[in-house]
């Protein structure tokens, strides 16, 4: 039971973060607001949320990973009840803080938790939770053609009592037990694994902001638009959720370093293609879908974040090192917004890839991983 509701936690949690974007005219206009005005909320919810699953991470190492799990989607589920009650642009602002406190610390604990529940397969476990973000812009599509721009209060209202569904199952959930260690201060966290995990993390969130978070802006880069744009978003999307699968299990037998390697270079190659062929729109598509096929590389490096450092800090540790590529996500909806940004944002693929390739060469081997198969 618990694998089920960390996974369906993890799916609400997604979909709950994504639905504001899809959203955002239908609430704007209702809040008599600019769309830029109200994407502040996107932006809060990322970086309120970093800071405080860093916070919450910390909280769990002291006193469990369930009754914090609980907190997370009860956060959520307060988030959206206020969001869809709001009548102005703050009373949205603090509803959508409050969802991002919640979703962030949500997927940073259950990282580790299904790594923790499926040791042999941590990779799997953590590369189908990921893959739950293309379902969650599934849901969400569909919700927005059933209920268009004018529904948003009814969607945030049903997200929020399916997060509070999920409070209930992860409070009844028995969650595996934390590895040997003693939880560290933030001074105690090992210097290099956070630096490397940190990097690598933060190249995720760089590639993704182009082909996850604005795909049509991308995709017009190469005046890929209409119903052209959602064939290959669809298609992407598939691509991704077959990929994130796909390297995790690789990373299962294979070690993490050489299915980081493969991503990388997956994703050097389809950047490149892609700042060079805009004038070719199947090329462009097919290399935006390899792209997106390269961003599977984060179950394998969360499944290494988890085994690099010790059992009694991973919701510290795990959740430091994404602090820094949360930061960068929250800044997305004002990157596309720079001069250039197009070519910009295509290059931001290319210098990811290119630091994932570095880091998966010189990032320190996980030496935790052994000793919570034997201890399972």
């Amino acid at each position: 039971m618990t694998t089920t509701s960390v996974t369906l936690s993890f799916l609400w949690a997604a979909v709950s973060v994504l639905s504001l974007g899809y959203d955002i005219e239908g609430v704007s206009l209702s809040l008599r607001a600019s769309v830029s005005e109200a994407s502040v909320a996107i932006l809060l919810s990322w970086e309120v949320g970093a800071v405080a699953s860093v916070l919450l991470g910390r909280l769990a190492d002291r006193i469990g990973d369930r009754p914090v799990m609980v907190m997370s989607s009860s956060f959520l589920a307060l988030g959206l009840l206020l969001a869809a009650a709001s009548r102005g642009l703050s009373g949205l602002y603090v509803a959508w803080a409050l969802v991002g406190v919640g979703a962030n610390s949500n997927n940073g604990i259950a990282y580790y938790v299904a790594a923790n529940l499926h040791p042999s397969r941590s990779g799997t476990m953590i590369g189908v939770l990921e893959s739950l973000y293309f379902v969650g812009a599934m849901i969400m599509s569909g919700l927005y053609a059933a209920l268009g721009a004018s529904g948003w209060r009814l969607t945030f209202l049903l997200l929020s009592a399916l997060n509070l569904i999920s409070a209930i199952l992860l409070a009844l959930s028995e969650f595996p037990p934390r590895g040997q260690g003693v939880a560290l201060r933030l001074s105690g966290v090992p210097a290099k694994p956070l630096l490397f995990s940190s990097i690598i993390m933060a190249s995720y969130f760089i590639l993704t902001v182009p082909l996850l978070t604005y795909p049509t802006y991308t995709l017009s880069l190469a005046g890929i638009g209409g119903p052209l744009a959602s064939v290959v978003i669809s298609i992407a999307s598939a691509a991704g959720i077959i990929s994130y699968v796909s390297i995790g299990a690789l990373s299962d037998r294979v070690g993490r370093r050489l299915p980081l390697a493969i991503a990388g270079i997956m994703g050097a190659a389809s950047g490149a293609l892609m700042l060079t062929l805009t004038s070719n729109k199947a090329a462009f598509a097919v290399a935006y879908a390899v792209a997106v096929a390269a961003s599977g590389f984060f179950p394998a490096a969360g499944a290494w974040v988890t085994e690099v450092f010790p059992g009694g800090s991973e919701g510290l540790a795990v959740n430091l090192s994404l602090l820094l590529g949360r930061v960068i996500g929250g800044l997305a909806p004002f990157l596309v917004t720079l001069p250039s940004s197009g070519r910009g944002l295509i290059m931001a693929v290319l210098v990811a890839s290119a630091i994932l390739i570095v880091s998966s060469a010189l990032a320190p081997r996980a030496q935790v991983a052994e000793a919570k198969e034997r201890k399972t």
